[in-house]
């Protein structure tokens, strides 16, 4: 993205706010309590029960398009590194099954077709008609990640300022357009075509937002000396 010469790396204001958007969600989020009357001798439900089950277990991260759209481009795509997480991190809870959402969050290149694939198996187990391919949606935000990663060093070194810059900005609402084909067909495996069940914002999204949008003013003011409109003194 925009690099100031001044030192202000975009990696580091990314980091600066995913650590705080993790901390606030996750003091607002509901742990998973284990009934006390449950029997721990019963014999352990089968792989075909729970996938049947699946619209009721919330196996992966229910929104709507407006609350992913938003995020996203308000904080310049941070929001999708928090979206990997909070999926793998509802898939983990109740499957049970040994990931680490924050690694698959970090690294979501190399794990974004697995989540798709078992989103699309979800959908199936359930007889649900959903026009998408897992497989080619994935490819699509993998490829736009990677590009966009290659923009975003070549604006760093000042290679192509500011076209590189314009086409890094330009690659955020492409790779939105594939996420939320993908938040489509999540919603509907979980029975929330719409995504009603987590639509509106909270005062952690309203927090983190707030600090993307200073980085969106940081954007355009930058972008304005490029083009003479104004002139940043020297500090």
């Amino acid at each position: 993205m925009i690099y100031q010469q001044d030192g202000l790396v975009k990696t580091e204001v990314y980091l600066s706010l995913s650590l705080s958007a993790l901390y606030l969600n996750e003091q607002n989020e509901p742990k998973r309590k284990i009934p006390l009357t449950e029997d721990v001798y019963k014999t352990p439900e089968s792989e075909l029960v729970k996938e049947t089950d699946a619209s009721s277990d919330n196996r992966f991260f229910i929104a709507s398009k407006t609350k992913l759209s938003v995020p996203y481009i308000i904080t310049l795509g941070l929001y999708g590194f928090f979206w990997f997480y909070k999926n793998w991190r509802h898939y983990k809870n109740v499957t049970e099954e040994k990931v680490w959402p924050v690694p698959r969050a970090i690294f979501y290149i190399f794990f974004t077709h697995s989540l798709f694939r078992k989103v699309s198996e979800t959908l199936n187990a359930q007889n649900i008609e959903h026009h998408w391919s897992p497989n080619v949606t994935a490819t699509f935000i993998v490829i736009l990640s990677i590009a966009s990663n290659i923009l975003d060093r070549l604006s760093y070194r000042e290679i192509g300022s500011p076209i590189t810059d314009i086409l890094s900005l330009l690659s955020l609402p492409m790779i939105l357009f594939f996420l939320l084909q993908a938040q489509t067909a999540i919603n509907l495996s979980l029975g929330d075509p719409e995504g009603e069940a987590n639509s509106r914002f909270t005062i952690p999204n309203y927090l983190w937002m707030l600090l993307g949008s200073s980085v969106w003013l940081l954007i355009i003011v930058v972008l304005l000396e490029y083009a003479g409109v104004v002139l940043i003194p020297d500090a």
